[in-house]
């Protein structure tokens, strides 16, 4: 039987909260990760239109579908660009949830680590103890022997003994 931790319900809080941090930062890296596939999508549209645009006869278009094009580019070039943004957002944001989930594993370790340190004290406490007990079982059954041996029941001979 071990004695109970007197921080235990802190120590219980601060795991508590870590979870809560692996889970934000599952979210966070959830949205990192979606963000991200968005921006591939973008970045694989705008060059497939690049590559259409390269592809049709620079001669033979009207300067007004020439305009058109040139116009949807732009529009896939600045979405892009603004996801690129979003992107960084996300991985700002995950990055701080990262801190956050490793400061609240070190605020778990501390705890446990003095939970384990007040569990060795209590147990060197308990070791000093039955050795105590053990100390004086076996000096009363020492004591105990003597007066029954037969050197302790002649005076003459106990006397000699202890000299």
């Amino acid at each position: 039987m071990s004695k109970a931790f007197r921080l235990q319900k802190v120590l219980e809080a601060r795991r508590s909260a870590e979870t809560r941090r692996q889970q934000e930062l599952a979210a966070a890296n959830q949205v990192l990760n979606r963000e991200r596939a968005i921006l591939e999508r973008m970045r694989a549209e705008g060059e497939s239109l690049r590559a259409e645009a390269l592809a049709m006869p620079t001669g033979q278009l009207d300067v007004r579908v020439q305009v058109a094009l040139r116009a949807i580019l732009d529009r896939v070039t600045e979405a892009a660009r603004r996801q690129e943004e979003a992107v960084t957002h996300c991985e700002r944001r995950a990055g701080e949830r990262r801190a956050a989930l490793v400061n609240a594993a070190i605020d778990r370790k501390v705890l446990e680590n003095l939970e384990a340190r007040a569990a060795e004290a209590w147990r060197r406490e308990q070791d000093a103890q039955e050795q105590i007990e053990t100390d004086e079982i076996a000096r009363q059954s020492f004591v105990r022997d003597r007066e029954g041996s037969p050197a302790a029941q002649r005076p003459g001979r106990a006397r000699e003994e202890r000299v």
